[in-house]
């Protein structure tokens, strides 16, 4: 089964990504939480700066990480004008 860990938040920060919660609740998936009913966008980019994963949600989104070689992702969130990013690590 395909299994990442999060890791440390980076760039912009307000009130808006202050409780932004990223986990792994079962293998494959990733949960993110924003607290609210905002439009949020996710991207999942690799090392050289391509995406992989990308969409558009309302505060709650699970994104599939099958199909994705192991490795070291960077997970942007954007909202409202300001953006976040976690480190994610894929591992099989």
């Amino acid at each position: 089964p395909v299994t990442a860990k999060v890791l440390d938040c980076t760039g912009t920060m307000d009130q808006l990504f202050s409780k932004a919660e990223v986990y792994q609740p079962h293998a494959g998936k990733l949960l993110i939480n924003i607290a609210g009913k905002n439009e949020c966008e996710a991207t999942l980019f690799d090392l050289t700066g391509r995406p992989h994963r990308n969409m558009t949600f309302d505060g709650h989104a699970e994104l599939d990480l099958s199909g994705l070689p192991n490795g070291l992702y960077f997970l942007r969130l954007k909202a409202q004008g300001a953006a976040a990013v976690k480190r994610v690590i894929v591992s099989h």
